[in-house]
């Protein structure tokens, strides 16, 4: 039997009662398929609050204080250290990457083979990032069996819905709005892959506190505005 490809889908910012549950009121058609199909882990606590120092937790399967990074010491992953990148890498594996550029500024992308497996973060999956994945999907195609991890940013504050989902209907906030749309290019994603052959892992580096909240049957919504939201990404980026 041949090796499996694997997909690695990590959504920055991911809070997972907005995946599943009484609290969600997204619109995700994608991912509730891969949910039916698959194996959910429902009780999956990150190791950090901080993307690169959960993302090194990920990618080795240690705590953070024994891969030499911690939210309060930024350093970069120890290069000593095996993961499960390398790991694969020994099996026949080829690697590939498109992540926001904070991993590789702690070193997290350094075991992958392809020159562009960094965005810069302020970066939007509808800014060309999403049709980026699937030229790279497309590239490394008959390139099996391979590993491809997908770092996507756009939860991470500041949020800007695009117009096509900034509807009522997509979501109660501007967060579950986005889960809305990312949800969409998960679906693009989906059409680009052999289902057949490939393990698909769907997850998060760490969830986000969303400051919206229900009180007396109405909505208190202490999100940024679309117009700072602006603001933010400009100064950001």
């Amino acid at each position: 039997m041949s090796k499996p490809n694997i997909l690695l889908i990590v959504i920055d910012s991911f809070k997972s009662d907005k995946c599943f549950g009484k609290n969600k009121t997204s619109i995700t058609p994608n991912i509730d398929f891969l949910m039916k199909n698959g194996t959910g882990f429902p009780q999956t606590i990150s190791s950090a609050a901080v993307s690169a120092v959960a993302m090194s937790s990920v990618f080795t399967g240690l705590f953070p204080f024994r891969t030499g990074m911690s939210t309060d010491k930024f350093q970069k992953l120890d290069s000593n250290i095996t993961t499960y990148v390398k790991i694969l890498k020994n099996h026949g594996y080829n690697t590939f990457a498109t992540a926001p550029s904070i991993t590789k500024d702690f070193g997290l992308t350094n075991d992958f083979q392809n020159s562009d497996s960094t965005y810069e973060n302020s970066v939007s999956l509808f800014d060309g990032l999403g049709n980026k994945i699937i030229q790279t999907l497309s590239s490394i195609s008959t390139q099996t069996p391979w590993f491809f991890y997908i770092h996507i940013f756009d939860l991470h504050s500041p949020i800007i819905v695009p117009k096509n989902f900034s509807a009522a209907k997509f979501g109660k906030s501007k967060y579950e709005k986005m889960v809305s749309a990312i949800d969409y290019w998960i679906g693009e994603i989906l059409k680009n892959i052999d289902l057949e052959n490939t393990l698909v892992v769907l997850t998060a580096d760490h969830g986000d506190y969303i400051p919206v909240i229900e009180l007396d049957n109405e909505t208190i919504d202490l999100e940024a505005s679309d117009g700072q939201a602006k603001i933010d990404y400009i100064m950001w980026k």
